[in-house]
């Protein structure tokens, strides 16, 4: 089905359109960006998880200065409010960020992608290609192919979905080839998972286990460790199909 005939659907008014741009009905934007609602509701989101760092810093901090709490009886109740109120101050601004921060591309793609799944899964596809192209890493990247592939599964459009693979495996191995020995262990993870996916279970086995001892576990951080570890349980199981 050609691009065109696909329609994309306002999200203020519901009329369908055939080409990017403005709604033909009510001239907004096909693409927006969040809508204030849920801008306010992820900034009350980010002000309550703030307020409450805020106020344990401030409890912890006076709580610890047991000297000047007996020297200073009826002012340390006080001094705590104010300190509260000055990690607030310096947080706020982090918490507007979040909420009002200029929406990328590939956000507001992706978006748009989950809007289209129900009635327009075709509309869909595009959107999630178009998000993963503008996503600017590779780990939001393989999360929205993720979610394509899905999608592409549910359509029954099986080749589809393995070229989507292939062609990421690709852009994982350059990567691997670039940074060379240097390469993080979440790269040889998400090439191991493709290859599962694939069913190329050799390929897959190799790298799962290149993860559980390119990196030593007394130096590896908290993430790296969980991937470990979660490999180990990939190697178990495809262990058991390769017999």
């Amino acid at each position: 089905m050609s691009t065109q005939k696909i329609p994309i659907r306002c999200m203020f008014c519901d009329t369908d359109s055939f080409k990017e741009g403005n709604c033909q009905k009510c001239r907004k934007n096909l693409l927006p960006s969040r809508p204030t609602k849920e801008k306010l509701k992820d900034f009350a989101i980010a002000f309550g998880i703030f307020f409450l760092i805020a106020a344990i810093a401030g409890i912890m901090s006076h709580y610890g200065l047991g000297r000047y709490r007996i020297s200073h009886p009826s002012s340390w109740e006080q001094s705590i409010i104010i300190s509260i109120c000055g990690f607030v101050f310096i947080l706020l601004p982090i918490a507007f960020w979040i909420a009002f921060g200029k929406d990328s591309k590939s956000d507001k793609f992706h978006r748009r992608a989950k809007r289209h799944l129900p009635n327009f899964p075709e509309r869909a596809l595009l959107d999630f290609t178009k998000a993963a192209e503008e996503a600017k890493n590779l780990d939001k990247h393989f999360d929205i192919l993720k979610e394509k592939i899905r999608l592409l599964e549910k359509l029954g459009q099986k080749k589809k979905w393995q070229d989507c693979l292939h062609s990421f495996l690709n852009t994982i191995n350059q990567k691997i080839q670039i940074k060379g020995s240097k390469a993080d262990i979440s790269l040889f993870l998400k090439r191991a998972q493709i290859h599962e996916r694939l069913e190329n279970i050799q390929e897959a086995l190799s790298d799962y286990e290149r993860i559980v001892t390119i990196k030593n576990v007394w130096n590896a951080t908290k993430l790296e460790i969980e991937v470990i570890n979660d490999a180990k349980n990939h190697i178990k199981k495809l262990q058991k199909k390769s017999i």
